[in-house]
């Protein structure tokens, strides 16, 4: 076996592993066009080019040939080929990250927040009168047991705190 065809032979087990991680975790791939529009057919499976992944195209008979020496042979790597594609297409592209839909949402989930902020401050604020007032009863009255009031009244601040985190 000659150099190139030993390159080649890399390059069509390197691709073989690159349909392998695209049926895996296709997120990864949704945006790589190049390699989308590669599994849509067996010739341009084989003519694709991916240098960076170590991925060198060739004919479709010598990728038939290489592929028939390797695992389940070509068949093989063609029932691959169609479990990216159908992974490759299931997984919808992202959305324009400033459509309307999207700031639609944003805004959407930014009201529930800023709601829930607001029931927080005016339960925090609830909660600051009555501990005012609990001083204030402390200090003003003339208490047998200020210790059983202060525990008595904290646990009721308490409990209304504890509402709001249910």
């Amino acid at each position: 076996m000659d150099g190139k065809r030993r390159a080649t032979k890399a390059s069509v087990v390197q691709l073989i592993e690159l349909l392998t991680q695209a049926v895996n975790t296709p997120g990864e791939f949704s945006q790589d066009d190049p390699l989308r529009e590669a599994v849509k057919t067996q010739v341009k499976l084989a003519a694709y080019c991916n240098e960076e992944r170590g991925v060198v195209g060739c004919s479709l008979n010598t990728f038939k040939a290489l592929a028939c020496t390797l695992g389940e042979g070509f068949t093989g790597v063609e029932a691959l080929r169609v479990k990216a594609e159908k992974a490759l297409s299931r997984r919808p592209r992202p959305r324009v990250a400033n459509s309307r839909r999207d700031l639609q949402e944003k805004k959407a989930n930014l009201e529930k927040i800023i709601a829930s902020q607001d029931r927080d401050l005016q339960q925090l604020s609830l909660v600051i009168s009555e501990m005012k007032s609990l001083c204030n009863h402390l200090v003003d009255l003339d208490l047998i047991d200020r210790k059983a009031y202060y525990e008595l009244e904290i646990s009721r601040i308490n409990q209304m705190l504890q509402k709001r985190r249910k």
